[in-house]
């Protein structure tokens, strides 16, 4: 047997409580109508106990030093970008840990002629605002760039080894080049980010620029202006589902506030610290650290 209340209020200063009892074996409804002044009805509020079945959220904090102008990844090549944007968009090709090319969105790719490579694009992938992956979208994202009225620190980089793109069918493009380049697959398509071409025409590119959309394993939430990036997981992803639920970069300009942010453990990775720091880090049992060596 459940019983159901309902309070309304009538123009009297009264309270009709209705009383519904729901007989578990019977498809009656009785309703039961009692008057009762106002005064004599105390509202209880009751604070919800935690799930404990519910898994908690997995995040992950990086700091960095800056604020990213723009997080249009085609558009400007600074770290901070491309920190964040590889998360949210994708390439053709990628590496893996041993640092030799792997497909990505493109399954398999041949340099056919001297002049022209082919790349084989993988099927049934989707941006996270629901469009399909497939050749037009690669053509879109290359002719962006290499357009005369293009501000893209990219164009006369990758692009200079483009000549044009051809859309051969849904799922295969030719590139072809200007002259012979033996290594058109790791100096442009390993480094060249995929963009959805319905999204930027409706929305245009200022739009994109600051909610940028794509085929990653991260869908961007909100941009907090001088103090976070927050994406979540794509739950819709092609690839290996994310480990995490979260992934939220903060921009902390001060060198010692970043260190000392991630030494009281506000943060799970930090960039760009101070090598008069490096031991401090090294004297953490919980901390790893990485030291990036630069040429020459």
């Amino acid at each position: 047997m459940f019983l159901r209340k309902k309070l309304i209020t009538t123009a009297s200063g009264t309270v009709l409580i209705f009383s519904m009892l729901l007989a578990a074996c019977q498809p009656q409804i009785v309703e039961v109508v009692k008057e009762v002044p106002v005064d004599k009805i105390q509202i209880v509020e009751v604070e919800a106990k935690p799930d404990p079945t519910a898994v908690p959220e997995k995040e992950l904090v990086v700091i960095q030093g800056v604020d990213p102008e723009t997080l249009d990844m085609q558009m400007i090549t600074a770290q901070v970008v491309v920190n964040i944007g590889h998360h949210i968009t994708e390439r053709l090709l990628d590496y893996d840990e041993n640092i030799n090319l792997k497909p990505l969105l493109a399954v398999s790719w041949e340099h056919i002629e001297p002049k022209v490579w082919q790349y084989k694009l993988r099927e049934g992938v989707t941006f996270s605002n629901g469009e399909p992956f497939n050749a037009e979208q690669v053509k879109f994202s290359f002719d962006r760039v290499m357009a005369e009225d293009s501000t893209s620190m990219r164009k006369g980089g990758a692009t200079r080894y483009v000549e044009s793109v051809e859309v051969v069918d849904e799922y295969t493009v030719n590139f072809h080049t200007p002259e012979v380049v033996p290594l058109f697959d790791q100096w442009v398509t390993m480094e060249f980010p995929i963009v959805p071409k319905g999204y930027i025409t409706e929305n245009g590119d200022e739009a994109f620029a600051r909610h940028p959309i794509g085929t990653g394993p991260f869908i961007f939430e909100e941009w907090v202006k001088d103090d976070h990036i927050t994406m979540v997981r794509n739950p819709d992803y092609w690839g290996t589902p994310a480990d995490i639920d979260r992934l939220t970069f903060r921009s902390v300009p001060d060198i010692a506030a970043r260190a000392a942010s991630f030494l009281a453990g506000e943060a799970d990775i930090v960039t760009d610290i101070q090598p008069v720091m490096v031991p401090v880090v090294q004297a953490r049992d919980a901390c790893r650290y990485w030291l990036k060596r630069a040429c020459g």
